[in-house]
């Protein structure tokens, strides 16, 4: 427990970097400088080359060579009713939190420094891992998968990133978000893999045909789980042939925010 930092602790942490040191309590630092620019837009000012938070081009855009300015989709406090004047159908996972203290990878080391790849499957096999996945701003527009920070020999990593899905217009029964948790070796054996798969779990998209939102605590399979998997929850007790990791008790947590034109949130859990 005592590995888990909530906002509250970080939000200490800063204002106990802010005071004088003591030789008793000296915070330690990371080198590193970031730097923020703010440019005020005043009413009435064109904004060349600027992209949605979809990336679609917003005109004008007149240079293909410049870096471009990108829209961030705005999540006010209350709900704001206006009417769609363009398509948007986006999802956004907030990971919160894993705990696999009790779970072991192969040859009973425990499983830290771990790693959490996330996909959006339109099927069960790797060949429907779908390309919809916003990378980062560094490399490729659109991924198939993406893997959250690891976090240095923690058994229970607390996560604070933000992962954005451009959702299908059409969605099934088979559409499921699906999560792999391995074990990183920081010193590997000789022929050995660095990463080793040690956990999965799966969220379908849809529950009574309404696309899901809201807060998910997830238990965790120790093998990959087997055919036809992603027709139920992994919540649900009655799936056979699956073995759990810690009893089926609920190991990883996460938030589904969507933002959708053609959806309608309705409380459907």
């Amino acid at each position: 427990e005592s590995e888990r930092l909530s906002d509250e602790d970080i939000f200490k942490f800063l204002t106990d970097i802010r005071k004088p040191p003591t030789l008793a309590k000296k915070p330690k630092t990371i080198p590193a400088f970031i730097r923020f620019e703010f440019n005020q837009i005043h009413p009435g000012d064109t904004v060349d080359c600027c992209l949605d938070s979809q990336l679609n081009r917003l005109k004008p855009y007149t240079d293909d060579t410049r870096r471009p300015i990108k829209e961030l989709l705005e999540f006010p406090p209350r709900e704001i009713y206006l009417p769609h004047t363009s398509y948007r159908n986006i999802l956004y996972i907030y990971p919160l939190s894993l705990n696999l203290s009790n779970l072991t990878t192969r040859g009973s080391t425990s499983a830290r420094n771990i790693a959490v790849k996330i996909q959006l499957m339109g099927g069960e096999e790797e060949i429907f891992s779908l390309p919809l996945i916003f990378g980062k701003s560094s490399g490729h527009e659109m991924i198939k998968e993406i893997y959250l920070p690891v976090l240095y020999h923690l058994k229970s990593p607390s996560f604070y990133d933000e992962v954005k899905i451009r959702l299908p217009a059409v969605l099934d029964e088979n559409h499921h978000l699906f999560f792999t948790f391995s074990h990183i070796s920081c010193q590997p054996k000789e022929n050995a893999p660095i990463e080793i798969p040690i956990g999965y779990t799966w969220l379908p998209l849809l529950n009574n045909n309404q696309l899901i939102h809201g807060d998910f605590n997830l238990p965790v399979a120790c093998e990959r789980p087997p055919h036809n998997y992603s027709l139920v929850p992994p919540t649900n007790h009655d799936i056979s042939n699956v073995k759990w990791a810690d009893s089926h008790k609920p190991l990883f947590s996460l938030s589904i925010r969507p933002s959708s034109t053609i959806h309608s949130l309705v409380c459907n859990r």
